[in-house]
C-alpha cells in the first residue's frame, strides 16, 4: 500500500488578456517501508503523519520527506486499526473495528490498549477530539456514540440514534458539538457534550429560571406562550450528556399552590429526598443535566463552583449561578445559601 502527498503547483496562463496562476496537484506517492493495507491518516502532534494499516495491525509514522516508521507492539492480532486522530493529550488516538477497542500510541511509539466500557461487536469506526478534552469515536454496528478520557475511562450514547443507522465518520464541529454520519441511516448526527444554561427572570412573580434546551429558550424570549420572562444575561455552562464521574440533575416543577417554580436536584439522593419530602412536586426530567458534586466544598479540577440560593417565601424559588459577589448579593436580600462546605457550594459545573 502506499502513502500519497499532494502539492499545488502554479503554472502562469494568459487568459482573455489577464494573467492568472492555476493550480495544479503534484502527487507523490509512497510505499517503502508500508506492509500493510492504509486506513485513517491524521497530522501529529510532532510534525509528520500517522495512519493505521487495517490489515497488518500496525500504526505507521511518516515524516514529510515520506520516511515510514511501523509500530505494532501492544496491538492485539486482528484488531484492524481503522481510524485516526490526534489527541488534547499530545497522543494519537486509534479504533479498532475487530478489537472493539481504542487505542493510544505515544509519539514514541508506545502504544495501550482499552476495551472496558466498550459493547463486545460494537466495531469502533472513526474518532475524534472533542471540545470537552476528550475523545470520540463512532460505533458502527453498536449503533452508538463512544466517549473516550485521556484516562481511558469509556461512556457510550445511543439514545436519538436510530436502530441499523450505523455511525461511521465522526468530527467536532464549529458550534462546540460533535457531528456524525449515519451510513444506513442516510442522515448527519449531531451530539452536544457541553452547552450554556441561560437564566431568565420574571418580575411580577420575583422568580428566576434555567435552561439549556433551545425550545424553551426560543419560547421564553418569544413571550407568547410563556409570558413575562426576560434575560438576566447571565448563564453558565452544563453538561447535556453523562460525563465520567459526573452526576445527573433533575427538574421538579413546583406547583402554583407551592410556588410555581423549579426546583434542580443536584444529584441522585437529593432528588429522591425531594420527592419523598414533596409529594405534589412534578417531576419533569430525571437527568435534566449533568453536573459534578463537590467534596466538602472543594469542586474537581477543571470545573467551577455554582451556587444555590432560597428565597425563603411561600413561593419557593431557587437561583443558581457561578458569580459567588451575585450569590452573597441575593443572601443580602434575604435569601439563603445552601450547599456544601464554608463556602456552600451546591455543585460544580465546567469551566
Amino acid at each position: 500500500m502506499k502513502i500519497c502527498r499532494v502539492l499545488p503547483r502554479c503554472m502562469l496562463a494568459c487568459v482573455c488578456l489577464l494573467s492568472c496562476c492555476a493550480w495544479a496537484q503534484v502527487i507523490t506517492q509512497f510505499s517503502v517501508g508500508i506492509t500493510g493495507a492504509t486506513g485513517g491518516i491524521t497530522a501529529g502532534p510532532d510534525g509528520n503523519l500517522w495512519f493505521t494499516e487495517q490489515n497488518g495491525d500496525r500504526i505507521g509514522r511518516i515524516t514529510p520527506l515520506g520516511v515510514v516508521t511501523e509500530f505494532g507492539a501492544g496491538i492485539t492480532a486482528g484488531a484492524a486499526p481503522l481510524g485516526i486522530t490526534a489527541g488534547p493529550d499530545g497522543n494519537l488516538w486509534f479504533t479498532e473495528f475487530h478489537g472493539d477497542r481504542i487505542g493510544r500510541i505515544t509519539p514514541t511509539g508506545v502504544i495501550t490498549e482499552f476495551s472496558t466500557g466498550i459493547t463486545a461487536g460494537s466495531q469502533p469506526y472513526g474518532i475524534t477530539a472533542g471540545p470537552d478534552g476528550n475523545l470520540w469515536f463512532t460505533e458502527s454496528t453498536g449503533n452508538r456514540i463512544g466517549q473516550i478520557t485521556p484516562g481511558g475511562v469509556v461512556v457510550e450514547f445511543s439514545a436519538g440514534i436510530t436502530a441499523g443507522a450505523n455511525p461511521l465518520g465522526i468530527t467536532a464541529g464549529p458550534d462546540g458539538n460533535l457531528w456524525f454520519t449515519e451510513y444506513n441511516g442516510d442522515r448527519i448526527g449531531r451530539i452536544t457534550t457541553s452547552t450554556r444554561a441561560v437564566e431568565f427572570y420574571n418580575a411580577s412573580l420575583d422568580h428566576y429560571f434555567f435552561t439549556w434546551m433551545a425550545d424553551e429558550i426560543a419560547k421564553l424570549d418569544a413571550g407568547t406562550q410563556i409570558k413575562g420572562w426576560a434575560r438576566t444575561g447571565y448563564s453558565f455552562k452544563i453538561y447535556a450528556l453523562q460525563q465520567p464521574k459526573s452526576v445527573p440533575v433533575c427538574r421538579y416543577y413546583i406547583p402554583p399552590a407551592l410556588g410555581d417554580s423549579h426546583f434542580f436536584g443536584r444529584d441522585v439522593a437529593e432528588c429522591n429526598a425531594t420527592g419523598r419530602k414533596f409529594p405534589g412536586l412534578v417531576l419533569e426530567a430525571w437527568d435534566f443535566m449533568q453536573m459534578f458534586l463537590p467534596v466538602a466544598g472543594t469542586c474537581p479540577a477543571d470545573t467551577t463552583p455554582v451556587y444555590r440560593v432560597f428565597s425563603n417565601r411561600a413561593d419557593a424559588n431557587h437561583r443558581y449561578m457561578t458569580d459567588r459577589a451575585l450569590r452573597d448579593q441575593m443572601v443580602a436580600k434575604g435569601w439563603l445559601a445552601e450547599g456544601d462546605g464554608p463556602d456552600l457550594v451546591a455543585m460544580c459545573a465546567p469551566q
